[in-house]
């Protein structure tokens, strides 16, 4: 059963071991798994490539060392930053480094980092971001209904045929009901986790007039959350986690999309969250915390605003801006759209199948430029054994 997963692929494994000390007796059984299917994945594969340093790269590194396959791991942000402050930790990240043909790593913001915590890396890091995909797609705009994003809901509250029923849930209908009218939407995507700083966006929504939270994602804080909105009086919908035809509708619906992230006690913070991308690619105003990869795509001003991480006031003020100022709101969309092209997914997809080819080939190192560079179209022939 899903609650009896403290470990998962999906989750938060460092917040569980710091949580749950059953987790420390779960993690032995979950690497030995990992690292079996991962050695049957690799015995049929040419190459072996891992997302995160931490589980997926300590399991690639060793299937490559004893399969003598060549090994490229991903870097996101969360584990090099936790291995950084573990003791030890820079023992194992020098030795995934190591056992690698290439190291990517999502920002150049992560990729000074790795250099500065293990110099052998010099020569193996290269900078790729995520990329998203660039497809035409309506910008309805605040034209479109509410019907068309959460049909469900609309259904539940107010019957199939718009008549109420009577067990409906009041506060349901009052939030949709504001949805109908002036008020416009910054929308949230991503887990419900303290890293991404949903508490600092909701305590910046208590001043923002004639506006509406939407939060689409789930996470162990959703309790406390929900809770913090209604005592705040902040005007908001929690969703849960939503497929990806409504996160394109709630993208086309909003006015802006707001990533809080924050820098927690241990250095924890984001990467490059893909949904800043995606925001992008809509057309949307980005409204960010300045950490980590973020202000390496958001111009300040120009396709969204940058905020300190955690600070309320700021964060108040550029949702005030964003969601008040015309003149911004147009001249970003159209930088949004421009800057969202770069990271096309034929274009990053090509630049990771030059890298999978050269690791292979041990055509020797790659340098951040050229395979930041844009690059046509391509996909790699080899058979690759994939870990996360």
């Amino acid at each position: 059963p899903r609650r009896a997963q403290i470990l998962d692929s999906t989750s938060d494994s460092g917040a569980a071991l710091r949580r749950e000390w059953l987790a420390w007796l779960v993690l032995p059984f979950y690497m030995i798994a990992f690292f079996l299917w991962t050695w049957r994945l690799g015995r049929a594969s040419d190459i072996i490539l891992s997302h995160w340093l931490m589980p997926a790269g300590v399991v690639g590194a060793c299937a490559s060392w004893m399969l003598g396959k060549p090994h490229v791991v991903v870097e996101h942000s969360g584990a090099l930053r936790w291995l950084a402050r573990l003791p030890g930790g820079r023992h194992v990240v020098r030795f995934i480094v190591r056992r690698s043909a290439k190291v990517v790593t999502v920002s150049h913001e992560l990729c000074q980092q790795l250099r500065q915590l293990v110099p052998e890396a010099e020569g193996k890091v290269v900078v790729i971001s995520m990329g998203v995909n660039i497809a035409p797609q309506p910008l309805l705009g605040n034209a479109c209904s509410i019907e068309e994003i959460a049909p469900e809901a609309i259904q539940s509250t107010f019957g199939r045929e718009g008549e109420r029923e009577p067990t409906d849930d009041d506060a349901l209908a009052q939030t949709l009901s504001a949805l109908h009218g002036e008020r416009r939407i910054v929308l949230y995507l991503g887990r419900l986790v303290e890293v991404k700083g949903v508490r600092v966006l909701i305590e910046a929504m208590e001043g923002v007039k004639n506006a509406f939270l939407v939060v689409a994602g789930d996470g162990p804080l959703r309790g406390e959350l929900e809770s913090l909105a209604a005592r705040r009086r902040v005007p908001a919908l929690f969703l849960g986690q939503i497929g990806e035809r409504e996160k394109r509708l709630w993208l086309a619906r909003c006015r802006v999309v707001a990533i809080p992230s924050v820098i927690l006690e241990n250095g924890q913070t984001e990467g490059l969250p893909v949904v800043c991308l995606e925001a992008l690619a809509a057309g949307r105003p980005v409204v960010a915390s300045r950490v980590g990869g973020l202000p390496e795509v958001i111009r300040d001003g120009e396709n969204g605003l940058l905020v300190e991480p955690g600070d309320v006031r700021q964060w108040r003020a550029a949702l005030t801006r964003a969601l008040n100022d015309p003149n911004f709101a147009r001249a970003a969309q159209r930088e949004a759209q421009r800057t969202a092209a770069r990271y096309d997914w034929r274009i990053i997809g090509a630049r990771f199948a030059r890298l999978i080819d050269e690791a292979i080939t041990g055509a020797g190192s790659i340098s951040v430029d050229r395979v930041e560079g844009h690059g046509r179209d391509a996909t790699s022939p080899h058979r690759l054994g994939a870990t996360w």
